[in-house]
């Protein structure tokens, strides 16, 4: 399929889900949640931990979104162990959090708390984020932690609502299986998400909005892509 006709058919099938299904009411729901994240005084560390725990796995949400196994990896308790030690901690609540991959996992999580630690602590290292020029700039700061790639980096922008990150989609696998279902294909991220941002705008929704919908209704989507 051509990228113009893919585009075409993704936006007809988009329109049709929005008709059927409460994606409008979800979207308002995921921003009042963005917003309550905006105002956490550890927004940069819950959601380098959002990130770990749902590296290829959803469902290891847990360990961010349950009070009980967040306060076991909130940044001021883990900067307190020594490097062998906080390992092993980590590995023990990760795996009974049920996040996958939790030897690397907390191995990656241990080096955020080095990184965060050489750059004067948590408040620092938000004050740096914030100070960065732009998506680009800040998506590089973010690429510094072990495991955050283009893609995470992106969501952790767009987890938060940033104004950077409004024109942004983290092309996660719900996102390239509709890609793959319109047969097209992309040589680089830029050129893929570039894609979805006309999508996008031939919606008149934000990018941050469309990426939340293919998010939530993937399967929906597919199903109306003819």
């Amino acid at each position: 399929m051509q990228k113009e006709v893919a585009k075409e058919t993704l936006t007809e099938a988009v329109e049709r889900v929005l008709e059927t299904t409460d994606a409008q009411e979800q979207i308002e729901d995921q921003k009042q949640i963005a917003k309550q994240r905006q105002n956490r005084s550890d927004t940069l560390w819950f959601e380098l931990i959002l990130s770990m725990s749902t590296l290829q796995g959803s469902h290891g949400n847990t360990l961010a979104v349950n009070d009980e196994y967040y306060a076991q990896v909130e940044y001021e308790n883990l900067v307190q162990m020594d490097e062998e030690d906080r390992i092993a901690h980590l590995k023990e609540v990760l795996l009974e959090a049920g996040v996958n991959m939790h030897n690397k996992k907390s191995m990656y999580i241990s080096s955020h708390v080095e990184r965060i630690e050489s750059m004067g602590g948590l408040e620092e290292a938000q004050d740096e984020f914030s100070s960065r020029t732009g998506k680009g700039e800040k998506v590089e700061f973010l690429k510094q932690f072990k495991g955050i790639g283009d893609k995470y980096a992106r969501n952790i922008g767009m987890d938060l609502l940033h104004s950077d990150f409004r024109d942004t989609l983290a092309l996660d696998t719900r996102i390239k299986n509709i890609t793959d279902e319109l047969g097209i294909e992309f040589n680089s991220y830029e050129q893929h998400e570039n894609f979805y941002v006309s999508v996008a705008n031939s919606l008149n929704v934000t990018p941050w909005e469309l990426d939340r919908i293919l998010y939530r209704y993937t399967d929906e989507v597919i199903e109306k892509i003819e």
